[in-house]
């Protein structure tokens, strides 16, 4: 492959303004920046989890004509608009990723309350297309957050630890949803999620 490649594909300005945003405050110790993202997105998962705890309990009960095949399509619909986002945030990101973080953040607690209110199974779907969607954008900006916060010398060890949020955010969040589900219904569980 040919050097610079990627220059065609991505426009790069020679002032990394979009890079380097002004809005992510630099007095804040990395390691704070790091810890606070690190939790925020494993907040996220109980908007993403929530979904796996009640799928058995919405297929076996038959709420809303809930099949395993229709719920199949909401989940996988879901992860095909999370991918079309995450395609998207990448030529969005601005000049205020805290900023973006905290909308979507919450959008997506809105949406998980707007799946657990759904009385059909084309609002839960919709709902869960707006979560995903929302989701979505948050990884981009936290990268951008991450660039501005680090030297370039360690983005690297601090993207993988943050990346770890994704395994610890979807085992906590599992464990303290399915603990909710032993005393509500699915409906709470999303509601939980939300909060």
């Amino acid at each position: 492959m040919r050097e610079g490649w990627w220059r065609d594909i991505v426009q790069v300005s020679s002032d990394d303004a979009i890079l380097r945003p002004q809005s992510v405050d630099k007095t804040q110790s990395p390691r704070k920046v790091l810890a606070l993202l690190f939790v925020s997105y494993c907040g996220v998962y109980f908007c993403r989890a929530n979904v796996s705890v009640v799928s058995a309990t919405l297929i076996e009960n038959g709420e809303l004509g809930i099949t395993a095949g229709s719920f199949g399509m909401t989940i996988s619909i879901g992860t095909f608009a999370y991918a079309v986002g995450k395609m998207v945030s990448g030529a969005v990101v601005g000049q205020d990723p805290v900023g973006r973080v905290r909308v979507c953040m919450v959008f997506t607690g809105l949406a998980t309350l707007g799946f657990a209110a759904s009385g059909s199974q084309g609002v839960m779907r919709a709902t869960w297309v707006l979560s995903r969607a929302a989701q979505s954008q948050i990884w981009t900006n936290f990268a951008v957050i991450i660039n501005s916060t680090f030297p370039a010398s360690s983005t690297g060890q601090a993207v993988a630890v943050l990346s770890q949020s994704f395994l610890v955010g979807d085992a906590i969040a599992k464990l303290v949803l399915g603990g909710v589900a032993g005393f509500t219904g699915w409906r709470g569980v999303c509601v939980a999620g939300a909060g």
